[in-house]
């Protein structure tokens, strides 16, 4: 909005001339006089008086023969002529201004004069050259750090109950520039029922300072102060939650609908509460809901905020903040969630609402469990144990028992909540015992069909709880434990592609271009090669297949791949040819994860599709460190199983030793493989240590472990080579004469374990224990 040419004027005229209050009062000129500023006014270049005189305009005349030389009145100056519209002459002012060295406590003193409506403007104005963004962001973020001083907004507060109406206004303005730091500490006065007698005052404050409450945001966050408030109200001091939602009826706050519900509706509570909340509740929506009508309000609302947090796990970028209330400490803190975890939050909250406003329906507590554990599962890394502190999700469901968990873990199955899920499974883990995976009718228990899930987090999880639960006799659905174990076993640290296609050279042509982009692949010519190599590997990202794919097409292909879990939930591209385009695309449509699009024939397409398809997998996609974790786990397992036979034996782990040996290749397995094939102690395992033992390109320390793990191999079952494979060995050792001392010492444990056996017998031909 313009200012008026009559005030212009006489800013123009107070300019001209010192003011003979500016003489008197300490404060006029608070840095340090205009004769201190003179200086380096002078330097940057103030406008002679001849230029001046050959400005035609009488009040530009008039402002650059004033001469402004101090902070205030170089910025009066320079709004003046950007409400005139003279941003050539503004721009010489705020040159000389910008050229000035200003202290802290300066920028707040032009904070405090001008407001910060000058300084938006001056952010936005690029006539005024590069610098003036930066300098009003100084100036703004400035008079923030002085805004929220505690001490400040403590004697601001204070000052709410003046006598003096003009000195309260003050306070009221000054607090709203303090934000966060301003509503707190209010928020936290309302709860000190000691300073009952400000309570009224501050109510009056907080309705004006959030009364514009679309419009009164964190500086660059669009986080509204409203919302603030509206989390205080789930306080657990009654006293201030009547404080809070009082202030929430006066500003009308939709928002806050959700959470005035339950406190409308109780008719228990004796305190305020119920009457102020209804009141609310009228100035918010106009009506007072029944009991059912609040329950399907926010039973919809929770579910919807789930759905988002589907699409946004789906691969929508993009991140959010929301406040969180500190009920310990009466305040709250903004904090920033990507948009799937802020889903789960307000799903979280909502339906704790929902839970608490009728705990005896059994479909709201489950819902209100299991999505306050895939909340604090997903929050806390889907990788990571769940917090077990007092009040959490774990906690809360642990205290509630075994078979109400069981209840939870299939609802969240039922809904898809897969952390959810997750989360029960860790608490039964804990809280159950074996009798969880016994059935009487010989199928498989829930826990241990877990076992084949499609989503390879909830199978991991499943095992963990089933080797906490500890069970040491045969049960419905015990192979899959050490098929699961063999499994997660076999994963390497590389992130692979299968490709399949019927020609072996576009194949390998599309695996170069996948190595440009960090992807080991394999190949497959027909259907069956390809569900072969991806039941064989956990480490698939992704799989691409030809439309010329046969043995057998690429739609019973598509379809056998879904049917079983360990391929269910990769994303698929179809590698479609012009003629069949269409026909593809119609296959796909009904799959979210598997699309069609052309032939791969560079680098450029073979990212674009890359990302597509990795977007799919969301956050269903393990990167390698967790896959490792996994093959880590797995393998000490299979080798605590292995070690103790007489109590384990029924999980006939030596029919997944394949899995233990291709393992002992991955040298960040070494260790754990090398363990397990010791334990397991057959042939085979000990032929694959003496393997990598002789490998003399391996590192020596996973020779070592090997030759260790052989040692622990004869000592439990004797010696399981034939009589050319220990011939040969000695003739290794004999061999090494000029290898190095490590390897020397390495070879010869080897003999020392081969003879073992047979020092107790003398007359024996030394280390020949077999046949060949």
């Amino acid at each position: 909005m313009m200012t008026s040419p009559f005030k212009l004027t006489l800013v123009a005229l107070c300019l001209a001339a010192p003011s003979p209050v500016f003489a008197q009062d300490p404060f006029g000129d608070p840095f340090g006089g205009a004769a201190a500023a003179a200086a380096p006014a002078a330097a940057s270049g103030t406008q002679p008086a001849d230029k001046a005189d050959e400005e035609e305009d009488p009040l530009v005349r008039s402002v650059v023969n004033s001469k402004p030389s101090t902070p205030v009145e170089l910025l009066r100056a320079v709004e003046i002529l950007m409400d005139y519209g003279r941003l050539d002459v503004a721009k010489q002012m705020f040159d000389q201004l910008n050229a000035m060295t200003l202290t802290p406590n300066q920028l707040v003193d032009l904070h405090n004069r001008f407001r910060s409506g000058l300084f938006f403007r001056m952010t936005r104005e690029p006539r005024l050259g590069a610098a003036a963004p930066t300098f009003a962001k100084s100036v703004l973020d400035a008079a923030k750090r002085a805004a929220q001083d505690r001490d400040r907004v403590a004697a601001l507060i204070g000052q709410l109950s003046d006598p003096d109406p003009a000195r309260r206004y003050t306070a009221t303005v000054d607090l709203r520039e303090a934000q966060a730091a301003g509503i707190n500490g209010m928020l936290q006065v309302l709860a000190d029922a000691g300073r009952a007698s400000e309570h009224r005052a501050i109510r009056d404050a907080l309705v004006s300072v959030l009364t514009p409450a679309a419009e009164v945001r964190l500086r660059n966050e669009s986080l509204p102060l409203t919302d603030l408030v509206v989390q205080a109200a789930t306080t657990s001091d009654p006293a201030l939650q009547v404080q809070v939602m009082t202030v929430l009826g006066r500003l009308a706050a939709r928002e806050a609908t959700p959470l005035l519900l339950r406190p409308a509706l109780d008719q228990e509570r004796t305190d305020p509460g119920p009457r102020v909340a209804r009141q609310a509740l009228l100035n918010i929506v106009g009506a007072l809901p029944t009991r059912h009508e609040a329950e399907i309000y926010l039973e919809r609302r929770a579910r919807r905020y789930l759905d988002d947090q589907r699409a946004a796990a789906q691969g929508v970028q993009g991140s959010t903040r929301l406040w969180v209330w500190d009920d310990a400490n009466h305040v709250g803190t903004s904090r920033e969630f990507d948009l799937e975890h802020a889903a789960l939050v307000k799903a979280r909250r909502t339906s704790r609402e929902l839970h608490l406003l009728n705990p005896d329906t059994a479909r709201y507590r489950r819902l209100y469990l299991a999505t306050a554990l895939q909340t604090e599962k997903t929050l806390g890394g889907l990788s990571s144990p769940l917090p077990r502190d007092d009040g959490t999700a774990f906690a809360q469901m642990a205290a509630r028992g075994v078979q109400e968990t069981l209840e939870v873990f299939e609802f969240a199955l039922a809904n898809d909540q897969i952390g959810g899920a997750m989360g029960a499974v860790e608490v039964l883990g804990d809280i159950g015992d074996p009798t969880l995976v016994a059935t009487a009718d010989g199928r498989p228990s829930r826990l241990a069909a877990m076992l084949l899930h499609e989503n390879r987090r909830l199978r991991f999880a499943a095992a963990q709880a089933i080797l906490k639960l500890d069970p040491q006799s045969p049960y419905p659905g015990s192979s899959f434990l050490a098929e699961t174990l063999a499994y997660l076993a076999s994963s390497g640290s590389q992130r692979r592609v299968l490709v399949a296609h019927p020609r072996i050279d576009y194949g390998q042509f599309v695996v170069g271009l996948l190595r440009h982009l960090g992807f080991a692949a394999d190949t497959a010519q027909t259907g069956m090669q390809t569900i072969k190599l991806a039941h064989a590997s956990p480490d698939y990202q992704f799989i691409l297949v030809s439309d010329a794919i046969d043995g057998p097409a690429v739609s019973e292909l598509l379809q056998q791949l879904r049917r079983d879990p360990r391929t269910r939930s990769l994303p698929i591209g179809v590698m479609s040819r012009q003629t069949s385009a269409r026909r593809m695309e119609h296959l796909v449509q009904d799959d979210p994860l598997t699309i069609s699009f052309p032939r791969l024939h560079s680098p450029e397409s073979t990212r674009i599709q890359t990302r597509r398809l990795l977007e799919r997998a969301g956050r269903g996609r393990l990167d390698s460190e967790e896959r490792l974790q996994h093959a880590q786990f797995a393998l000490t397992e299979i080798a605590r199983l292995a070690g103790q036979p007489e109590t384990y034996g029924f999980y006939d782990l030596i029919r997944h030793e394949s899995a233990v040996r291709e393992a002992l290749a991955n040298s960040f397995l070494t260790d754990q493989a090398a363990t397990a094939l010791g334990l397991l102690a057959t042939p085979e395992a000990q032929r694959t240590l003496l393997e990598l033992v002789n490998q003399r390109a391996r590192p020596i320390f996973a020779r070592q472990a090997a030759g260790q793990a052989f040692a622990a191999s004869v000592q439990r079952r004797g010696i399981l080579l034939t009589r050319g494979e220990i011939l040969a060995q000695y003739d290794r050792y004999n061999e090494s004469a000029t290898a190095d001392v490590e390897t020397q010492q390495l070879l010869g444990s080897i003999l020392d374990a081969i003879e073992a056996p047979t020092q107790s017998q003398p007359d024996a031909e030394p280390g020949i224990a077999t046949e060949e």
